[in-house]
């Protein structure tokens, strides 16, 4: 009976410092990923205006590591806390004093990021990026302590792992819900409105490209076919086709270097986030190159477009 329970005071064998290790280590890979999604997501709902470009490519690997990751953390622990010894020493003791200044080390550093967002918040005219750098610290801060409390409760508190699980598990899911409800719905919902400014993007590159070849506007979408770069083709002919651009000739009266003017129009499903309504009375001309990211409202748009 004794000799059960020194082996279970002092399991150093190979298998259970792996599995030590491992927990450890995702824990850790956990921390880093959900600092990346809080920022993300913070960002989302305090600027929302800023947040548009990429936000679909940003958004997809931080959640999708964050799932990942909180898994793996949970079942390797769960493995781990079946076999982890009440006493560590040896091996097992040298792995858990170098995770615990790890992270030690990084709670500290998110929590001098807290401050120094505080300060620079109360200081700065432009307080935005420190609000929402402040609100990352904080949470990463919080998973950091509840980690630490993880790794030293064992034997000290009754039930310390469970309530460090609980805790590290509602941050998690918390931020992993509002990435859902948030960045990850808007860039679902605006799927088509994004194909839609790519394929205005791609069109009025086809259009300068029938410039520079004919020296003239096309009559009609329909035209330039006779010019397709073969990179935009497939989302020029598809614009056409489902008829999601329209286009027509304008009346060059400016007295610039200005030799070609055309409007092309979509109807957009949904209005960027940054759109404002003080922007409906704004008459601006584009150059085919500023296609790029430009806000707009739900329903019939045009841009007019000097070449």
């Amino acid at each position: 009976m004794s000799e059960k329970k020194s082996q279970k005071n002092h399991d150093n064998s190979t298998a259970t410092l792996t599995i030590q290790w491992l927990s450890y280590a995702f824990w850790g890979w956990l921390a880093v990923s959900l600092a990346w999604l809080s920022a993300i997501v913070f960002s989302f709902f305090i600027d929302p205006a800023s947040n548009v470009s990429g936000l679909g490519d940003a958004i997809i690997y931080p959640v999708s590591a964050t799932i990942v990751l909180l898994i793996l953390s949970i079942v390797t622990d769960l493995f781990y806390s079946k076999r982890e010894p009440v006493k560590k020493e040896g091996s097992a003791n040298l792995l858990m004093i170098i995770h615990t200044v790890i992270f030690s080390l990084l709670a500290a550093a998110a929590a001098i990021t807290a401050v120094f967002s505080i300060l620079n918040t109360l200081l700065s005219e432009n307080s935005t990026g420190s609000t929402i750098a402040l609100y990352t610290s904080l949470l990463v801060l919080l998973f950091l302590l509840a980690l630490l409390f993880r790794i030293v409760s064992v034997g000290k508190v009754k039930r310390g792992r469970e309530i460090s699980w609980i805790a590290m598990g509602i941050i998690v899911v918390a931020m992993i819900s509002a990435a859902i409800a948030g960045p990850i719905t808007h860039v679902a919902s605006t799927k088509q409105d994004r194909q839609k400014d790519l394929a205005l993007q791609q069109i009025s590159y086809q259009i300068d490209n029938f410039i520079n070849i004919k020296n003239r506007l096309p009559e009609s979408l329909s035209e330039l076919s006779s010019v397709y770069n073969s990179d935009s083709s497939d989302v020029v002919r598809e614009a056409i086709r489902d008829r999601w651009i329209s286009y027509k000739q304008l009346v060059n009266e400016s007295t610039d270097t200005t030799r070609f003017k055309y409007q092309l129009c979509t109807t957009y499903d949904k209005e960027t986030l940054g759109w404002k309504e003080t922007d409906k009375n704004t008459n601006t001309e584009y150059s085919s190159y500023q296609l790029y990211n430009v806000n707009h409202p739900a329903g019939k748009y045009c841009y007019d477009i000097g070449v």
